[in-house]
């Protein structure tokens, strides 16, 4: 897979606030692990598609 643009600044952003946000077709809210995980789980794992998304990460995907 390619890499993106290269990016110039490199200061931390702030730390997002826990809440809700709604947009036109779109709602997400925070994560709670507990009512969550199978969710991720199977939206991370199973196929090759969704593996991709550990590609650029230096650790994972986990069992």
């Amino acid at each position: 897979m390619p890499l993106g643009e290269i990016v110039e600044d490199t200061n931390p952003s702030q730390i997002p606030v826990k809440k809700v946000y709604s947009g036109e077709f779109v709602t997400m809210h925070p994560v709670e692990p507990e009512s969550d995980v199978d969710e991720l789980f199977l939206n991370s794992h199973g196929s090759d598609g969704n593996k991709r998304i550990w590609m650029y990460m230096p650790y994972g995907p986990f069992s």
